[in-house]
């Protein structure tokens, strides 16, 4: 019996590009993710995001704050790239943080 080709996958990277995420804007508590639940953008992030010294969100904070530093941080973050920050003429930077 053949062996069925391997089908190819596309890389998250890839997808995230051809997702074209924008950065959100407006956040509020009227910005519903699911009215039927009355769930907003902003207790979402509130629940997500509030403590800032996990690993996620501390990591997620430093690389915001050196983008912004930078002038960079009109960007939506690709949480697939394999660096953190990449400057226009290609410089790629690691951010690193520590508690």
């Amino acid at each position: 019996m053949p062996t069925p080709p391997i089908p190819r996958v596309e890389s998250e990277s890839a997808l995230n590009d051809r997702l074209a995420i924008a950065i959100a804007v407006g956040l509020s508590a009227r910005n519903s993710l699911a009215p039927a639940l009355d769930i907003t953008f902003l207790a979402f992030w509130q629940w997500s995001t509030s403590d800032l010294v996990s690993d996620d969100t501390r990591g997620r904070l430093a690389e915001f704050i050196a983008a912004t530093a930078l002038g960079w941080g009109s960007e939506v973050r690709n949480d697939w790239d394999t660096f953190e920050l990449t400057d226009p003429s290609g410089l790629k930077i690691k951010v690193k943080s520590a508690v």
